[in-house]
């Protein structure tokens, strides 16, 4: 898989039963069953097309209108995400895997390349964070420590069980 892919993979997982199950917020949320083909296209089209179109706005809007602008159509588009989303998921039911089975699924599914360049980008962006803080910028700085600082952590876990022998 290329790194687009993979990310969008990791929100699905095919649990014991064979059903296919939607993380819609990662790691932190239960997986929902969707309930047949149809469902699970227009959810991962949907998916595809937020992280598309959400990536590409947040980019215009920080060229174009600077930090707020940016945080405010990122505001805007996950706005969106979660009316449309809420909308797909009423139809369906909590699936019953477990936070760690979805994080080793993750775990297996991702290129331990492109992990390791994550968890490295966001260790970096949390290191900004800090600069900010020192800077005086602090309501962005700790914005950018406890985001990318959590997501780092997300990721050094990720790597600990693609490799559970350094435990």
């Amino acid at each position: 898989m290329n790194f687009f892919s993979d990310v969008m993979e990791v929100a699905f997982q095919t649990d014991s039963e064979s059903r296919t199950l939607f993380f819609p917020w990662g790691v932190i949320s239960k997986g929902y069953v969707l309930p047949d083909a149809g469902m699970e296209r227009r959810v991962k089209t949907f998916y595809k097309y937020y992280y598309l179109a959400g990536l590409v706005v947040v980019i215009l809007g920080l060229v174009l209108l600077g930090w707020p602008g940016a945080v405010g159509v990122g505001v805007l588009a996950f706005l969106w995400y979660v009316i449309q989303i809420n909308v797909y998921l009423r139809q369906c039911e909590v699936g019953d895997v477990s936070v760690r089975e979805h994080m080793q699924d993750i775990a297996r599914k991702y290129n331990l390349v492109a992990l390791w360049f994550l968890f490295a980008f966001c260790l970096l962006v949390t290191l900004f964070g800090g600069f900010l803080v020192v800077l005086g910028e602090l309501l962005a700085g700790i914005v950018f420590l406890l985001i990318f600082g959590l997501i780092a952590g997300m990721y050094g876990t990720l790597l600990r069980l693609r490799n559970p022998a350094s435990d």
